[in-house]
């Protein structure tokens, strides 16, 4: 029994160390297979996708219910005083990773699900989906959208931004369930001028909203600091 607890063991390490992602090519795959011979383990590639794709359902299944759990949780502990749920809102939508992606997804399901069985909108948290040209919107991607609606919304349709899919479920989440609101990161006011796609802490040029819609960010945590803040939307009164 130890033996085979150690052989697992060594087994997690040897595929933790050539694997990285959620998402694997074929060439991965190969490669994969090739690394478990030389370990004494035959598998061929079919196989071992067989094997993956049901961690892969299982993973996400495991991420929709820690959504569920994260809504549900935010919309049921109270402060410190007791008579008010707690004011808290999420920024996302400018994370392209295949892990990213999947939380994002598997966030928009839950939130258009609803809470209880009869699938009563979450007021919390607050949500706030980024929108940045070249992620998550181009043009390009918003016409050929439109020229063939209802195939884009069923998620039928590839799209050359990496996010732009997202962005529609984003809109079609909103419509039945009041969030996410959305945040122009390419509005001059938004806009920074340090921001790079191909960094992996852009998060740090990238505006931010809290519960109540207010922007705050750029005034305390970065090098760029500005006098105001703002709302995301105002209404006239």
């Amino acid at each position: 029994m130890n033996r085979i607890k150690s052989d697992e063991k060594e087994l997690k390490l040897l595929l933790k160390e050539h694997i990285h992602s959620i998402d694997v090519t074929d060439k991965k795959w190969e490669e994969i297979c090739v690394i478990l011979a030389t370990h004494e383990i035959t598998i061929d590639k079919d196989t071992l996708k067989k094997i993956t794709d049901k961690a892969y359902a299982q993973t996400q299944k495991d991420t929709h219910q820690a959504m569920e759990g994260f809504i549900h949780n935010l919309n049921t502990m109270h402060s410190r005083g007791g008579n008010q749920v707690v004011f808290s809102s999420i920024n996302y939508g400018t994370n392209f990773s295949p892990e990213g992606r999947m939380v994002i997804n598997e966030l928009l399901k839950a939130t258009t699900e609803g809470l209880g069985v009869k699938g009563e909108v979450p007021v919390f948290p607050i949500q706030i989906f980024k929108v940045k040209e070249g992620i998550s919107y181009s043009e390009e991607d918003y016409q050929k959208a439109i020229d063939d609606f209802e195939t884009a919304m069923a998620g039928k349709m590839s799209f050359k931004t990496p996010n732009f899919d997202l962005f529609l479920k984003a809109c079609q989440t909103s419509a039945k369930a009041l969030f996410p609101n959305f945040m122009f990161l390419d509005a001059p006011y938004n806009a920074h001028e340090k921001w790079n796609m191909n960094n992996p802490q852009r998060y740090w040029y990238e505006v931010a909203s809290m519960g109540c819609r207010t922007r705050v960010c750029l005034k305390i945590c970065t090098e760029k600091k500005r006098p105001w803040d703002g709302e995301i939307f105002r209404s006239l009164q």
